[in-house]
């Protein structure tokens, strides 16, 4: 048996096709604390925010890419503002347009904070356990965090996404939330289609 609905995601038109089947637990993303290198990040300037319904990217100079379906934390003063990925967190977002990568963090439970040159920063976290919190697209490199659950992909998963990098929900073809993005492997033991 197949994927069901198969068919049907062939006939789009994607340009991108990840699959993501990650090892989940502690000792992956003690792994990844060890082996991730981000300092390409630094001095990368911000050129543009594009703004999704369910997800955000950022675009850096470098042909770097950050995309995110999580929560971010913007970091301004002594304020912090609690935002989702949604069209409204952009307003906080968008004046960092034109702004360079001085520094970054990464801290045990994967959460990837940026500090810029105008002395804001914002960080990304994980506010939807089971899912990746972020992506970074460098070259031809994809870097995604350890999951920190495994109860909701015990055997991985796949996504589409378009041509815009935005994941799509093979349903609809269309943009869509995380629980909607994300198609589980079945059990391998088991001869099951995934839905």
């Amino acid at each position: 048996m197949g994927l069901r609905g198969a068919g049907e995601i062939n006939k789009l038109d994607f340009t991108k096709r990840y699959l993501f089947n990650h090892a989940i637990n502690r000792q992956a993303m003690e792994q990844y604390l060890q082996n991730v290198d981000l300092s390409f990040l630094k001095g990368r300037e911000l050129l543009q925010v594009c703004v999704g319904q369910f997800q955000l990217q950022f675009l850096f100079t470098g042909k770097i890419k950050i995309f995110t379906e999580c929560g971010i934390k913007f970091f301004d003063k002594n304020i912090t503002h609690e935002l989702s990925s949604s069209p409204e967190s952009a307003a906080f977002i968008t004046p960092l347009i034109g702004n360079s990568i001085i520094d970054f963090e990464v801290s045990s439970d994967g959460t990837l904070k940026l500090h810029f040159s105008n002395g804001q920063n914002f960080a990304l976290y994980n506010d939807q356990s089971g899912y990746e919190y972020y992506q970074i697209n460098h070259d031809e490199t994809v870097i995604v965090p350890p999951r920190t659950s495994s109860d909701w992909f015990p055997y991985g998963y796949w996504r589409l996404c378009n041509e815009y990098g935005q994941p799509i929900d093979p349903s609809t073809g269309k943009p869509g939330p995380v629980e909607g993005t994300h198609v589980p492997y079945p059990d391998p033991t088991k001869n099951e289609p995934t839905h």
